[in-house]
């Protein structure tokens, strides 16, 4: 992959301290995430007007959403459905791993803990093209229309590794985006980071210091959107999502913590953040939420993720 400058229309500022300036989202629904046991929602995206998601550890299917609202009000169930299955998916290109990261990956994957595909980010085009960014193999397949399957980027490890990323174990590539033809995505923390990918060239930018907030918490990044010209990316320890300006200059943020972390929405887990993907679909903003199989505040049987539909501010 051949890496260029980082280009100043794709330029994307690190806003480390905006939390202080968030201002709450405007709840309009939660959904319960049901049909489907054992989910892991990664990736969330609009596609021919519907909400589709992927799941870390169901590599040959993508799902949508159906939404049935019941019982109390701004409360209701989305019904999972499969959107698209994956079969035959093609070998991933090799990646230029250090020696120490082949070693880490021989030994997660020989104690069962890793590999496979772990899609960690969705988005589509106009012409009906399908992307997915795989964390594991440092790369994004893209599914055209007629279903046929290639990977685009290589070599995408060892450039973003030189460039500062992907320096912590586990913490690489999370959400997916396209914006003017080029695609976006998010490295997750420690540093956090957007890698543009336009044709053949890739260029990198990395969060300065500091990595953690004030709070103790790693700045990371779990999701990427682009609406009307605007980047938005999910936060997920510090339960906000933020306009990335392309101008250099801090954009406010908005807080979904009163809602995610609420006795009708959170769940019994630690100080963590739980959201893992966002989508905008016009007048709403979508958030879904890993929950990792911890069971809800609100029913110490139930383990089904969540996604939670907001007014949207941007």
């Amino acid at each position: 992959m051949k890496k260029a400058v980082f280009l100043p229309a794709l330029a994307i500022v690190f806003s480390a301290f905006s939390i202080a300036d968030e201002q709450p989202l405007e709840f309009e629904a939660g959904y319960l995430v049901d049909g489907k046991p054992g989910l892991q929602p990664s990736g969330l995206a609009i596609c021919s007007g519907e909400i589709v998601f992927v799941s870390d550890k169901h590599e040959q299917e993508i799902y949508k959403l159906v939404f049935h609202p019941q019982g109390a009000a701004k409360q209701g169930v989305a019904e999972v459905k499969t959107w698209k299955t994956l079969s035959s998916i093609p070998a991933p290109p090799k990646q230029d791993f250090s020696f120490t990261m082949r070693f880490r990956r021989f030994v997660a994957e020989l104690a069962g803990i890793s590999g496979g595909m772990d899609w960690e980010g969705i988005a589509c085009d106009r012409f009906g093209n399908t992307f997915l960014a795989s964390e594991y193999y440092f790369s994004i397949l893209k599914i055209d229309a007629s279903g046929k399957m290639e990977w685009l980027a290589d070599d995408l490890y060892r450039s973003g590794n030189k460039a500062g990323l992907f320096q912590k174990d586990n913490a690489y590539i999370e959400g997916l985006t396209l914006q003017d033809g080029a695609l976006l995505l998010a490295a997750e923390r420690e540093p956090r980071g957007i890698i543009a990918l336009d044709g053949g060239s890739a260029s990198f930018h990395v969060q300065p210091e500091p990595q953690s907030s004030g709070q103790d918490l790693p700045l990371d990044y779990t999701g990427l959107e682009a609406y009307n010209d605007k980047i938005i990316a999910l936060e997920r320890n510090h339960y906000q999502v933020c306009q990335l300006s392309q101008q250099y200059e801090s954009k406010p943020c908005y807080s979904f913590k009163e809602v995610a972390t609420s006795s009708d929405w959170g769940y019994n887990t630690g100080k963590y953040g739980l959201a893992e993907g966002v989508a905008v679909d016009g007048s709403s903003l979508w958030i879904i939420v890993d929950n990792n199989g911890d069971t809800r505040k609100a029913d110490a049987d139930d383990s089904r993720s969540t996604i939670l539909k907001f007014k949207n501010p941007f």
